[in-house]
């Protein structure tokens, strides 16, 4: 906008302030970004599986069975049979609008669908269903545009926001604007952004659940589902029937959570400026025990064996610039009183995986880098392998494989043999032509 137009428009408003009192607002045609819609009625009527489609924009990552479900963020989930690990077979698509997690309990799958949770029936693949919908259960939410134009106004009845799209609008504008709040999602990123003693969420499954990466927002405990909401609080949900989801209760994080793992009865959530422990032995209600904190950043954790590992990553996302670690906590037994025993320098660190005495991490830009543990004090020493020619975003180590999903897309790896870790599989992410 020039100088000129500038004036123009003041004067403009100006006159109308001097001469028009009655009224408060007046009507200007402008570039926006305008919100394009999918009917209420369209999304709750498009579950549905389809033949494969290639990945384009990779998000969280599940395993159960020989099956690992990979999101495609918005769109819905890529099905991997990975039976034969070096040779996955790309399955299917389950479509479902909006998805950015899911969790599996049984044969059912509970994902969110835009501001919609729902579970669908997976038992056969040929012939999914969608068995029961929680409406409105998450915030209504819109794309975020890094433009400079502003964004119309948007109309809730006709639908959720898919995508926006910079055109020319005639449209209301308040000289007195009342507050507009509205939650945003980044369409071009992975998040915005989840066990051992019958629960699922981050970490090792069992045959009723099955395995989430560490960047996890979901989790599941018997037959209850938890959900990371808003950052800011766990809603709990009754599972129990596949035919129904029955919301319990809403649970105060005290921070900004980002993360959930589950793990012998407790669930750990990695926040922006530290690591909360929820005591789950009354899990329709979780309770708050203990937080360890740290300074401001993005924080994945993973639990085994008394200790929790969790990344630090600095960035305009996550609050912070130059914090890039890896940390170590020595766990109690009752998880009331932790500690840090050791810190290690990364590059751009995001989700991890433990097996044993193996801690696979995920250093963005600088790869995936595996270590030995057993000395919690000298890691730098005992760095296994690295990969440094993928961007890695999450991993789910399972019986000597390591599923990893990054910015290229989806990789396999075989450590069965410590000594010789090697990647024996992957399914590129499709590039824009």
């Amino acid at each position: 906008m020039n100088r000129i137009t500038q004036y123009i428009k003041f004067f403009s408003l100006a006159s109308i302030l001097m001469f028009g009192a009655c009224t408060e607002d007046y009507t200007e045609s402008f570039l926006a970004n305008s919100p394009v819609y999918l009917s209420y009625e369209e999304l709750r009527s498009a579950v549905r599986f389809d033949s494969p489609k290639e990945i384009t924009k990779p998000g969280r990552i599940y395993f159960k069975g020989d099956t690992l479900f990979v999101v495609e963020a918005y769109a819905g989930v890529h099905v991997l049979k990975v039976n034969n690990p070096a040779n996955p077979e790309n399955a299917g698509f389950i479509t479902i609008p909006g998805c950015t997690d899911l969790s599996i309990r049984n044969n059912i799958l509970l994902a969110n669908s835009f501001i919609d949770l729902v579970a669908i029936d997976i038992s056969d693949l040929s012939n999914i269903r969608e068995t029961a919908r929680a409406q409105s259960a998450f915030q209504y939410c819109i794309p975020q545009k890094d433009n400079e134009y502003p964004y119309a106004n948007i109309d809730e009845t006709k639908g959720v926001v898919v995508d926006l799209e910079v055109r020319k609008i005639e449209q209301e504008v308040e000289l007195y604007p009342s507050s507009h709040p509205y939650y945003y999602y980044n369409i071009n990123n992975w998040d915005g952004a989840y066990l051992d003693n019958m629960s699922s969420g981050g970490g090792k499954g069992s045959a009723s659940f099955g395995t989430g990466g560490s960047m996890a927002t979901f989790g599941l405990y018997d037959h209850y589902l938890y959900i990371l909401k808003d950052f800011y609080e766990v809603v709990t949900y009754d599972v129990s029937s596949p035919s129904k989801i029955d919301k319990i209760n809403n649970t105060r994080t005290n921070a900004q959570a980002e993360t959930m793992f589950l793990y012998d009865g407790h669930m750990f959530l990695g926040t922006t400026t530290g690591v909360s422990v929820f005591n789950l032995s009354a899990p329709s209600s979780p309770k708050h025990i203990s937080t360890y904190s740290h300074l401001t950043a993005c924080d994945p954790v993973v639990i085994q064996d008394g200790y929790a590992y969790y990344t630090l990553r600095s960035g305009t996302d996550c609050q912070t610039t130059g914090i890039n670690r890896l940390d170590i906590l020595k766990l109690s037994d009752d998880y009331r009183s932790n500690e840090l025993i050791a810190t290690y320098s990364m590059k751009e660190p995001y989700g991890l995986g433990i097996d044993a005495n193996t801690l696979f991490v995920c250093d963005g830009d600088a790869g995936l880098k595996i270590y030995d543990v057993a000395d919690k004090t000298k890691l730098s020493q005992n760095k296994l392998a690295e990969f440094p020619s993928i961007h890695a975003y999450d991993v789910i180590p399972m019986k000597g494989y390591l599923f990893t999903i990054g910015k290229g897309g989806f990789f396999l790896y075989d450590y069965t043999d410590i000594k010789n870790i090697k990647q024996i599989a992957s399914i590129p992410v499709k590039t824009a032509e």
